[in-house]
Protein backbone atom coordinates (compact mmCIF):
# COMPACT_ATOMS: atom_id res chain seq x y z
CA UNK A 1 0.00 0.00 0.00
CA UNK A 2 2.75 2.53 -0.85
CA UNK A 3 4.20 4.47 -3.79
CA UNK A 4 7.37 2.41 -4.15
CA UNK A 5 9.45 3.78 -1.31
CA UNK A 6 13.21 3.13 -1.06
CA UNK A 7 15.48 2.50 1.91
CA UNK A 8 17.70 5.26 3.28
CA UNK A 9 21.39 5.09 2.45
CA UNK A 10 22.39 7.16 5.48
CA UNK A 11 20.91 8.63 8.69
CA UNK A 12 21.97 11.90 10.33
CA UNK A 13 20.79 13.18 13.73
CA UNK A 14 21.74 16.86 14.08
CA UNK A 15 21.73 18.45 17.53
CA UNK A 16 21.44 22.10 16.49
CA UNK A 17 20.75 24.38 13.54
CA UNK A 18 24.44 24.75 12.62
CA UNK A 19 24.65 21.00 12.05
CA UNK A 20 21.52 21.20 9.88
CA UNK A 21 23.12 23.93 7.77
CA UNK A 22 26.25 21.83 7.36
CA UNK A 23 24.17 18.82 6.31
CA UNK A 24 22.33 20.82 3.66
CA UNK A 25 25.52 22.32 2.24
CA UNK A 26 27.18 18.88 2.05
CA UNK A 27 24.09 17.43 0.41
CA UNK A 28 24.18 20.21 -2.21
CA UNK A 29 27.81 19.50 -2.97
CA UNK A 30 27.14 15.78 -3.38
CA UNK A 31 23.65 16.16 -4.93
CA UNK A 32 22.32 13.85 -2.19
CA UNK A 33 18.52 13.65 -1.68
CA UNK A 34 17.48 14.68 1.85
CA UNK A 35 14.36 13.56 3.71
CA UNK A 36 13.43 15.02 7.10
CA UNK A 37 11.69 13.40 10.07
CA UNK A 38 10.90 15.24 13.27
CA UNK A 39 9.99 12.38 15.61
CA UNK A 40 10.77 8.71 16.09
CA UNK A 41 7.10 7.65 16.27
CA UNK A 42 4.95 5.88 13.70
CA UNK A 43 5.08 7.46 10.21
CA UNK A 44 1.92 5.98 8.78
CA UNK A 45 1.37 8.28 5.81
CA UNK A 46 4.80 7.79 4.26
CA UNK A 47 5.52 11.51 3.75
CA UNK A 48 9.00 11.09 5.19
CA UNK A 49 9.81 7.98 3.15
CA UNK A 50 12.05 8.47 0.10
CA UNK A 51 10.67 8.23 -3.44
CA UNK A 52 14.21 8.11 -4.89
CA UNK A 53 17.29 5.98 -4.20
CA UNK A 54 20.31 6.88 -2.05
CA UNK A 55 18.46 9.36 0.15
CA UNK A 56 19.76 10.62 3.49
CA UNK A 57 17.39 10.77 6.46
CA UNK A 58 17.77 13.85 8.65
CA UNK A 59 16.25 12.85 11.99
CA UNK A 60 15.42 15.90 14.14
CA UNK A 61 14.09 13.93 17.11
CA UNK A 62 17.15 14.88 19.20
CA UNK A 63 16.26 18.55 18.82
CA UNK A 64 13.48 18.24 21.39
CA UNK A 65 13.79 21.25 23.66
CA UNK A 66 10.92 23.50 24.68
CA UNK A 67 12.78 26.78 24.24
CA UNK A 68 10.34 29.14 25.96
CA UNK A 69 6.89 29.42 27.52
CA UNK A 70 5.36 32.85 28.11
CA UNK A 71 2.11 32.89 30.12
CA UNK A 72 1.57 36.64 29.65
CA UNK A 73 1.51 36.48 25.87
CA UNK A 74 0.34 32.83 25.73
CA UNK A 75 3.25 31.84 23.49
CA UNK A 76 5.63 28.90 23.38
CA UNK A 77 8.64 28.15 21.20
CA UNK A 78 9.57 24.53 20.53
CA UNK A 79 12.17 22.62 18.54
CA UNK A 80 11.22 20.19 15.80
CA UNK A 81 11.50 17.05 17.93
CA UNK A 82 9.09 18.18 20.67
CA UNK A 83 6.04 15.91 20.86
CA UNK A 84 2.44 16.60 21.85
CA UNK A 85 2.77 14.48 24.96
CA UNK A 86 5.87 16.39 26.06
CA UNK A 87 4.49 19.86 25.30
CA UNK A 88 1.02 19.30 26.77
CA UNK A 89 2.42 18.22 30.13
CA UNK A 90 4.78 21.20 30.32
CA UNK A 91 2.11 23.75 29.33
CA UNK A 92 -0.23 22.44 32.05
CA UNK A 93 2.30 23.53 34.66
CA UNK A 94 1.86 27.10 33.37
CA UNK A 95 -1.95 26.95 33.12
CA UNK A 96 -1.81 26.77 29.32
CA UNK A 97 -2.82 24.46 26.50
CA UNK A 98 -2.10 24.16 22.78
CA UNK A 99 -4.65 23.76 20.00
CA UNK A 100 -4.37 20.17 18.81
CA UNK A 101 -5.86 17.88 16.19
CA UNK A 102 -8.41 15.40 17.48
CA UNK A 103 -6.79 12.66 19.60
CA UNK A 104 -3.16 13.24 18.51
CA UNK A 105 -0.51 10.59 19.14
CA UNK A 106 1.64 11.40 22.17
CA UNK A 107 4.81 10.83 20.13
CA UNK A 108 3.70 13.02 17.21
CA UNK A 109 6.00 15.98 16.46
CA UNK A 110 4.21 19.27 17.12
CA UNK A 111 6.26 21.08 14.49
CA UNK A 112 5.60 18.50 11.78
CA UNK A 113 1.89 18.59 12.61
CA UNK A 114 1.47 22.38 12.41
CA UNK A 115 3.48 22.50 9.17
CA UNK A 116 1.23 19.93 7.45
CA UNK A 117 -1.03 21.68 8.68
CA UNK A 118 -3.36 19.25 10.47
CA UNK A 119 -6.85 20.61 11.24
CA UNK A 120 -7.45 21.71 14.82
CA UNK A 121 -10.24 20.15 16.86
CA UNK A 122 -11.17 23.62 18.20
CA UNK A 123 -12.05 25.60 15.05
CA UNK A 124 -13.55 28.45 17.08
CA UNK A 125 -9.98 29.45 18.06
CA UNK A 126 -8.70 29.47 14.47
CA UNK A 127 -8.17 32.90 12.95
CA UNK A 128 -6.59 31.40 9.84
CA UNK A 129 -5.93 27.89 8.56
CA UNK A 130 -2.38 27.92 9.96
CA UNK A 131 -3.18 28.73 13.57
CA UNK A 132 -1.51 28.15 16.03
CA UNK A 133 1.69 28.44 13.94
CA UNK A 134 3.45 31.82 14.03
CA UNK A 135 7.21 32.24 13.46
CA UNK A 136 9.79 29.67 12.35
CA UNK A 137 13.50 29.07 12.01
CA UNK A 138 14.27 27.49 8.65
CA UNK A 139 17.27 26.29 6.70
CA UNK A 140 16.28 26.51 3.05
CA UNK A 141 17.37 23.95 0.47
CA UNK A 142 20.15 26.28 -0.67
CA UNK A 143 21.65 26.32 2.84
CA UNK A 144 20.53 29.82 3.80
CA UNK A 145 19.43 30.24 7.42
CA UNK A 146 16.45 32.46 8.22
CA UNK A 147 13.87 33.46 10.85
CA UNK A 148 10.37 34.05 9.47
CA UNK A 149 7.54 36.24 10.74
CA UNK A 150 8.29 39.09 13.09
CA UNK A 151 11.30 37.08 14.31
CA UNK A 152 12.88 37.86 10.94
CA UNK A 153 13.09 41.52 11.92
CA UNK A 154 15.56 40.92 14.73
CA UNK A 155 18.84 39.19 15.44
CA UNK A 156 19.21 35.55 14.40
CA UNK A 157 19.29 34.66 18.08
CA UNK A 158 16.07 33.61 19.81
CA UNK A 159 17.36 34.20 23.34
CA UNK A 160 18.47 37.76 22.50
CA UNK A 161 15.09 38.58 20.98
CA UNK A 162 13.18 37.29 23.98
CA UNK A 163 15.51 39.13 26.37
CA UNK A 164 14.38 42.29 24.54
CA UNK A 165 10.70 41.39 25.10
CA UNK A 166 10.06 40.03 21.59
CA UNK A 167 8.08 36.78 21.76
CA UNK A 168 7.62 35.88 18.06
CA UNK A 169 3.86 36.50 18.18
CA UNK A 170 3.17 37.66 14.61
CA UNK A 171 3.74 35.07 11.87
CA UNK A 172 3.59 37.45 8.90
CA UNK A 173 6.79 38.66 7.30
CA UNK A 174 9.53 39.59 7.44
CA UNK A 175 8.74 42.59 5.29
CA UNK A 176 6.00 42.00 2.70
CA UNK A 177 6.30 38.22 2.21
CA UNK A 178 4.83 35.65 4.60
CA UNK A 179 7.57 33.05 4.26
CA UNK A 180 5.85 30.55 6.54
CA UNK A 181 3.25 30.04 3.81
CA UNK A 182 6.00 28.47 1.67
CA UNK A 183 6.67 25.93 4.42
CA UNK A 184 3.17 24.84 5.41
CA UNK A 185 1.93 21.96 3.31
CA UNK A 186 5.22 21.70 1.42
CA UNK A 187 6.03 18.22 2.88
CA UNK A 188 9.68 19.11 3.36
CA UNK A 189 10.37 20.22 -0.21
CA UNK A 190 11.43 23.82 0.51
CA UNK A 191 13.40 23.87 3.75
CA UNK A 192 14.07 22.26 7.13
CA UNK A 193 12.29 23.93 10.06
CA UNK A 194 14.17 23.65 13.37
CA UNK A 195 11.86 25.59 15.72
CA UNK A 196 8.47 27.29 15.62
CA UNK A 197 6.58 29.69 17.87
CA UNK A 198 2.99 28.74 18.69
CA UNK A 199 0.02 30.64 20.04
CA UNK A 200 -1.46 28.91 23.10
CA UNK A 201 -4.68 29.21 25.07
CA UNK A 202 -5.31 29.53 28.82
CA UNK A 203 -6.21 26.20 30.38
CA UNK A 204 -9.87 26.48 31.38
CA UNK A 205 -10.78 25.36 34.93
CA UNK A 206 -13.93 23.70 33.54
CA UNK A 207 -14.06 21.70 30.31
CA UNK A 208 -16.93 19.50 29.18
CA UNK A 209 -17.84 17.39 26.17
CA UNK A 210 -21.40 16.70 25.05
CA UNK A 211 -22.76 14.94 21.98
CA UNK A 212 -25.75 14.85 19.67
CA UNK A 213 -26.49 11.76 17.59
CA UNK A 214 -28.85 10.83 14.78
CA UNK A 215 -29.09 8.60 11.70
CA UNK A 216 -29.82 11.73 9.65
CA UNK A 217 -26.57 13.64 9.19
CA UNK A 218 -28.48 16.65 7.82
CA UNK A 219 -29.73 17.42 11.33
CA UNK A 220 -26.20 17.39 12.72
CA UNK A 221 -24.99 19.60 9.89
CA UNK A 222 -27.79 22.05 10.68
CA UNK A 223 -26.71 22.12 14.33
CA UNK A 224 -23.04 22.56 13.41
CA UNK A 225 -23.89 25.58 11.24
CA UNK A 226 -26.00 27.07 14.02
CA UNK A 227 -23.13 26.66 16.49
CA UNK A 228 -20.40 28.08 14.26
CA UNK A 229 -22.61 31.00 13.20
CA UNK A 230 -23.10 32.00 16.85
CA UNK A 231 -19.61 30.93 17.99
CA UNK A 232 -20.97 28.43 20.48
CA UNK A 233 -18.59 25.94 22.03
CA UNK A 234 -14.93 25.35 21.25
CA UNK A 235 -14.34 21.79 19.99
CA UNK A 236 -16.60 20.65 17.14
CA UNK A 237 -16.63 17.70 14.74
CA UNK A 238 -19.01 15.19 13.15
CA UNK A 239 -18.04 11.52 12.90
CA UNK A 240 -19.80 8.32 11.96
CA UNK A 241 -20.11 5.64 14.63
CA UNK A 242 -17.22 3.56 13.24
CA UNK A 243 -14.94 6.59 13.50
CA UNK A 244 -16.23 7.37 17.01
CA UNK A 245 -15.42 3.83 18.10
CA UNK A 246 -11.86 4.23 16.79
CA UNK A 247 -11.44 7.55 18.61
CA UNK A 248 -12.45 5.82 21.82
CA UNK A 249 -9.93 3.03 21.21
CA UNK A 250 -12.56 0.43 20.27
CA UNK A 251 -13.03 -1.64 17.12
CA UNK A 252 -16.83 -1.60 17.22
CA UNK A 253 -19.84 -0.23 19.10
CA UNK A 254 -23.29 -1.64 19.73
CA UNK A 255 -25.42 -1.74 16.58
CA UNK A 256 -28.17 0.43 18.11
CA UNK A 257 -25.96 3.54 18.23
CA UNK A 258 -27.09 6.25 15.73
CA UNK A 259 -25.02 6.42 12.55
CA UNK A 260 -23.61 9.94 13.05
CA UNK A 261 -22.38 11.76 16.15
CA UNK A 262 -21.62 15.44 16.68
CA UNK A 263 -18.94 16.17 19.28
CA UNK A 264 -19.32 19.50 21.07
CA UNK A 265 -16.74 20.70 23.60
CA UNK A 266 -17.18 23.74 25.82
CA UNK A 267 -14.66 25.60 27.97
CA UNK A 268 -15.24 28.10 30.75
CA UNK A 269 -12.33 30.47 30.50
CA UNK A 270 -10.98 31.97 33.71
CA UNK A 271 -13.64 34.62 34.41
CA UNK A 272 -16.96 33.45 35.93
CA UNK A 273 -16.33 29.87 34.77
CA UNK A 274 -19.50 28.25 36.17
CA UNK A 275 -21.77 30.91 34.71
CA UNK A 276 -20.11 30.69 31.29
CA UNK A 277 -20.46 26.90 31.17
CA UNK A 278 -24.11 27.11 32.20
CA UNK A 279 -24.90 29.70 29.54
CA UNK A 280 -23.11 27.77 26.77
CA UNK A 281 -24.97 24.58 27.65
CA UNK A 282 -28.27 26.44 27.60
CA UNK A 283 -27.58 28.10 24.24
CA UNK A 284 -26.31 24.91 22.57
CA UNK A 285 -29.28 22.92 23.91
CA UNK A 286 -31.63 25.51 22.40
CA UNK A 287 -29.93 25.27 18.99
CA UNK A 288 -29.97 21.47 19.17
CA UNK A 289 -33.70 21.50 19.93
CA UNK A 290 -34.25 23.84 16.97
CA UNK A 291 -32.44 21.29 14.76
CA UNK A 292 -34.60 18.44 16.08
CA UNK A 293 -31.83 17.03 18.29
CA UNK A 294 -30.98 16.57 21.95
CA UNK A 295 -27.62 17.20 23.56
CA UNK A 296 -26.43 14.18 25.57
CA UNK A 297 -23.94 13.82 28.41
CA UNK A 298 -22.98 10.29 27.33
CA UNK A 299 -23.31 7.84 24.46
CA UNK A 300 -22.48 4.17 23.84
CA UNK A 301 -21.50 3.77 27.48
CA UNK A 302 -18.94 6.60 27.36
CA UNK A 303 -19.36 9.62 29.63
CA UNK A 304 -18.66 13.15 28.49
CA UNK A 305 -15.44 13.18 30.54
CA UNK A 306 -14.23 9.98 28.86
CA UNK A 307 -14.96 11.41 25.41
CA UNK A 308 -13.22 14.67 26.35
CA UNK A 309 -10.11 12.81 27.52
CA UNK A 310 -10.03 10.55 24.46
CA UNK A 311 -10.39 13.36 21.92
CA UNK A 312 -8.66 16.36 23.55
CA UNK A 313 -5.55 14.72 25.04
CA UNK A 314 -2.50 13.11 23.40
CA UNK A 315 -3.00 9.36 23.10
CA UNK A 316 -0.60 6.42 23.22
CA UNK A 317 -2.35 4.85 20.23
CA UNK A 318 -3.10 5.91 16.65
CA UNK A 319 -6.88 5.92 16.39
CA UNK A 320 -6.69 5.70 12.58
CA UNK A 321 -5.47 2.11 12.77
CA UNK A 322 -7.48 0.76 15.73
CA UNK A 323 -9.98 -1.14 13.58
CA UNK A 324 -7.66 -3.52 11.75
CA UNK A 325 -4.12 -2.35 12.41
CA UNK A 326 -3.79 -0.59 9.05
CA UNK A 327 -5.73 2.15 7.28
CA UNK A 328 -5.69 4.13 4.05
CA UNK A 329 -6.72 7.76 4.46
CA UNK A 330 -8.08 10.38 2.09
CA UNK A 331 -8.23 14.07 3.06
CA UNK A 332 -9.70 17.02 1.21
CA UNK A 333 -11.37 20.36 1.91
CA UNK A 334 -15.00 21.08 1.10
CA UNK A 335 -17.99 22.72 2.81
CA UNK A 336 -20.13 21.05 5.42
CA UNK A 337 -23.34 21.19 3.40
CA UNK A 338 -21.75 19.15 0.59
CA UNK A 339 -20.50 16.32 2.80
CA UNK A 340 -23.60 14.09 2.41
CA UNK A 341 -22.96 13.94 -1.35
CA UNK A 342 -19.41 12.71 -0.72
CA UNK A 343 -20.60 10.11 1.78
CA UNK A 344 -23.19 8.73 -0.65
CA UNK A 345 -20.71 8.64 -3.51
CA UNK A 346 -18.00 6.97 -1.43
CA UNK A 347 -20.33 4.28 -0.17
CA UNK A 348 -21.40 3.56 -3.74
CA UNK A 349 -17.76 3.27 -4.85
CA UNK A 350 -17.11 0.87 -1.95
CA UNK A 351 -19.98 -1.35 -3.11
CA UNK A 352 -18.67 -1.35 -6.67
CA UNK A 353 -15.20 -2.34 -5.43
CA UNK A 354 -16.53 -5.09 -3.17
CA UNK A 355 -15.57 -3.32 0.08
CA UNK A 356 -18.19 -3.20 2.84
CA UNK A 357 -19.44 0.44 2.98
CA UNK A 358 -20.22 -0.01 6.69
CA UNK A 359 -16.48 -0.33 7.37
CA UNK A 360 -15.74 3.17 6.04
CA UNK A 361 -14.97 5.79 8.67
CA UNK A 362 -15.97 9.42 8.08
CA UNK A 363 -14.63 12.39 10.03
CA UNK A 364 -15.85 15.92 9.26
CA UNK A 365 -13.72 18.59 10.92
CA UNK A 366 -14.82 22.25 10.62
CA UNK A 367 -11.93 24.63 9.89
CA UNK A 368 -11.33 28.32 10.49
CA UNK A 369 -14.46 29.02 12.54
CA UNK A 370 -16.57 26.80 10.32
CA UNK A 371 -15.77 28.46 6.98
CA UNK A 372 -14.98 25.03 5.48
CA UNK A 373 -14.28 21.48 6.63
CA UNK A 374 -11.68 18.82 6.21
CA UNK A 375 -13.44 15.69 5.03
CA UNK A 376 -11.52 12.59 6.06
CA UNK A 377 -12.38 9.11 4.79
CA UNK A 378 -10.57 6.21 6.44
CA UNK A 379 -10.47 2.74 4.90
CA UNK A 380 -9.33 0.07 7.39
CA UNK A 381 -7.71 -2.94 5.72
CA UNK A 382 -5.70 -6.09 6.31
CA UNK A 383 -3.17 -7.98 4.20
CA UNK A 384 -6.08 -10.01 2.79
CA UNK A 385 -7.85 -7.07 1.13
CA UNK A 386 -4.99 -4.59 0.64
CA UNK A 387 -5.19 -4.64 -3.17
CA UNK A 388 -8.94 -4.09 -3.08
CA UNK A 389 -8.45 -1.12 -0.75
CA UNK A 390 -5.74 0.31 -2.99
CA UNK A 391 -8.19 0.19 -5.90
CA UNK A 392 -10.96 1.71 -3.78
CA UNK A 393 -8.79 4.58 -2.60
CA UNK A 394 -7.89 5.44 -6.19
CA UNK A 395 -11.57 5.49 -7.11
CA UNK A 396 -12.37 7.71 -4.13
CA UNK A 397 -9.63 10.16 -5.11
CA UNK A 398 -11.13 10.53 -8.58
CA UNK A 399 -14.66 10.81 -7.20
CA UNK A 400 -13.61 13.46 -4.66
CA UNK A 401 -12.04 15.47 -7.46
CA UNK A 402 -15.16 15.14 -9.63
CA UNK A 403 -17.24 16.50 -6.75
CA UNK A 404 -14.82 19.44 -6.39
CA UNK A 405 -13.07 18.39 -3.21
CA UNK A 406 -9.81 20.32 -2.79
CA UNK A 407 -6.71 18.28 -1.91
CA UNK A 408 -5.12 20.79 0.43
CA UNK A 409 -2.97 18.08 2.07
CA UNK A 410 -2.08 15.63 -0.72
CA UNK A 411 -0.32 12.66 0.84
CA UNK A 412 -0.03 10.71 -2.40
CA UNK A 413 1.37 11.66 -5.80
CA UNK A 414 -2.04 10.90 -7.31
CA UNK A 415 -3.76 13.73 -5.42
CA UNK A 416 -0.84 16.11 -6.02
CA UNK A 417 -1.00 15.61 -9.79
CA UNK A 418 -4.78 15.96 -9.89
CA UNK A 419 -4.76 19.22 -7.95
CA UNK A 420 -1.85 20.78 -9.81
CA UNK A 421 -3.34 19.80 -13.17
CA UNK A 422 -6.38 21.94 -12.35
CA UNK A 423 -4.12 24.99 -12.21
CA UNK A 424 -1.02 24.68 -14.44
CA UNK A 425 -0.15 28.29 -13.62
CA UNK A 426 0.18 27.41 -9.95
CA UNK A 427 2.27 24.35 -10.87
CA UNK A 428 4.64 26.57 -12.83
CA UNK A 429 4.88 29.03 -9.95
CA UNK A 430 5.60 26.25 -7.46
CA UNK A 431 8.36 24.96 -9.71
CA UNK A 432 9.93 28.41 -9.90
CA UNK A 433 9.73 28.83 -6.11
CA UNK A 434 11.34 25.43 -5.67
CA UNK A 435 14.19 26.51 -7.97
CA UNK A 436 14.78 29.56 -5.77
CA UNK A 437 14.76 27.94 -2.34
CA UNK A 438 16.04 24.48 -3.29
CA UNK A 439 17.99 25.03 -6.53
CA UNK A 440 19.50 21.52 -6.59
CA UNK A 441 16.16 19.85 -5.73
CA UNK A 442 17.69 17.84 -2.90
CA UNK A 443 14.76 18.15 -0.46
CA UNK A 444 12.25 15.29 -0.64
CA UNK A 445 12.53 14.86 -4.42
CA UNK A 446 9.48 13.43 -6.17
CA UNK A 447 6.94 15.00 -3.81
CA UNK A 448 6.44 18.16 -5.87
CA UNK A 449 5.67 16.63 -9.26
CA UNK A 450 5.12 19.61 -11.55
CA UNK A 451 7.33 19.03 -14.59
CA UNK A 452 4.86 16.99 -16.66
CA UNK A 453 2.01 19.38 -15.90
CA UNK A 454 4.05 22.44 -16.88
CA UNK A 455 5.19 20.79 -20.10
CA UNK A 456 1.60 19.84 -20.98
CA UNK A 457 0.39 23.37 -20.30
Amino acid sequence: MNEGYFDFSDVKKPENVNEVIELILNARDRKTPVIVRSSSGNHRRGLSSPLVKNSTLVDLSSMNRILSINRTFLMTTVEAGVTYGQLSEELKKHGMMISMPIAPRSDKSVVADVLEPSPRFNPMYQWNHMDPLRCTEVVWGDGNHMFTGEAGGGALDLAKQQAQGKWQINGTGPMMLDFYRLLTGSVGTMGIVTWVSLKCEPLSPIRQMRVAADDDIIKLIDLAYRMTHKRLGVQLAIVNKQCFAALMGKKNLESNIPEYILLSGIESGEILPELKIKQQKTDIAFEANSAGLEMLDNIAGFSGNEILDATCSPRNYDWHTIRSGRSEDLYFVTTLDRSPAFIRAFKKEAEITGYDPEDLQFYLQPLHQGSSIQFEALIPFTTHNSEKVKQLRSRLVKKASELNGYFARPYKTEETLIELAKNPGAAKLLSEIKDIFDPDHILNPGRLSTAAIIEEA
